[in-house]
């Protein structure tokens, strides 16, 4: 069984961010963001999997939660 991984692109896709949002919550000890999965070469991989339950684990109630991405219909 394989995890699905992401590519950063996939990533800013997802929630909808730039680059330099990614850089910042990747840096924000309180968001606790998973670290990717697999760098190549300076491309950055997330699991699908890490990123659901973090997604999850978020409290709604600060200003510091990401936005969820919007699931498909």
């Amino acid at each position: 069984m394989s995890a699905e991984l992401l590519p950063s692109a996939q990533l800013l896709q997802r929630y909808s961010i730039s680059h330099s949002a990614l850089y910042r919550w990747a840096n924000d000890p309180t968001l606790n963001m998973p670290k990717p999965a697999l760098v190549i070469a300076k491309r950055k991989y997330w699991r699908l999997a890490d990123l659901e339950a973090w997604e999850a684990s978020l409290p709604t109630e600060t200003g510091l939660t990401p936005p969820k991405p919007a699931r498909a219909a």
